[in-house]
Order: structure tokens, then C-alpha cells, then sequence
């Protein structure tokens, strides 16, 4: 059994051509080196270290974000023309509880506001409870984005599981 360590990275600073001017990329990469225990545990500390630098590398290469990009808007067109074909519904799910975002660099906790595109009505985010409600703690915040139509039926559901 391989066991996979994976690393966030931020590949803007190396994306070319760059952002245009007055645009924020806020987006990671992921990184990672797979092992077995017996190959973590007989590989030298030196060799560990230059399997992590490459694959971070890799990950941050021009070439590689770019793949990674297609890769997604691809999947993105297949999902969409299989649910305009089927009729078949389709919803991802992202949980950024355990991220770490919510972490400034000092440790202290700050507030997550994502933008889900509305160009991915299907996409749904979980992130840390909010401090802002009192009594609220060991929850969940759910973003997602739905017909308008379909809002009120929704808040009604969510409210009747903490009435």
C-alpha cells in the first residue's frame, strides 16, 4: 500500500502569460509524492527532501497548470453535456473545513467569503462553522449555488434540521 502526501501550492506567480493586470488568482495546485512505509522509513532524509522540491516543481511547471486547468474545464463540458443528454444531475462537493484558510499567518482564525462562479450552478463548498453566530459552533457553512426558484424550499429544509 502506497500512502500519498500532498501539498498545496500556488501556481500563479509561474503561470504564463501572467494574470492580466488587476486580476487576483487565488487557486492551488496540488503536489505529491507517493511511498510505501518500508520506502519512507529506508529512504534517507536528503532524498526525501529532493522528491518533495520535484514535485513541487512539477506541480508549478507552466506546462503542468495549464494541463490541470484543461484538464478541469474538460471535465467541466462532459459533466454539463451529460446532464444535457441524460437529463442526469451532477454536484461536486469541496470541503475546506480542514484547508487551513480560515488560518491567518499568525494563527489567528479569519473569515472565508468564496465565489462559486455562476457558471457552476452544481458546485457546492463546506466550510467552518461561523464565529458570527452564537450557538451555531461545531456545524457547518455550506455554499452553494441554486435556481432562485428552488432558494426558498431549501431554507426551509436547512432550518427544519435545527429548529
Amino acid at each position: 500500500m502506497r500512502t500519498r502526501r500532498t501539498w498545496r501550492s500556488r501556481p500563479w506567480s509561474s503561470i504564463e502569460p501572467p494574470l492580466p493586470e488587476g486580476y487576483y488568482g487565488n487557486a492551488f495546485t496540488y503536489a505529491s509524492v507517493a511511498l510505501t512505509a518500508e520506502e519512507l522509513s529506508k529512504t534517507p532524509m536528503s532524498r526525501l527532501v529532493m522528491l518533495i522540491k520535484d514535485a513541487k516543481r512539477e506541480a508549478l511547471d507552466n506546462g503542468n497548470v495549464w494541463e490541470k486547468l484543461r484538464e478541469m474545464e474538460n471535465t467541466m463540458k462532459l459533466k454539463l453535456a451529460s446532464e444535457e443528454i441524460h437529463g442526469g444531475v451532477f454536484m461536486m462537493l469541496t470541503d475546506w473545513r480542514h484547508l487551513g484558510l480560515d488560518q491567518d499567518v499568525w494563527g489567528g482564525l479569519m473569515n472565508i467569503i468564496p465565489l462559486v462562479p455562476l457558471t457552476l450552478p452544481f458546485m457546492c463548498v463546506l466550510l467552518p462553522a461561523s464565529k458570527a453566530v452564537p450557538g451555531k459552533s461545531g456545524g457547518v457553512r455550506m455554499l452553494t449555488t441554486l435556481p432562485r426558484d428552488a432558494m426558498a424550499k431549501f431554507k426551509e429544509e436547512m432550518d427544519a434540521l435545527h429548529p
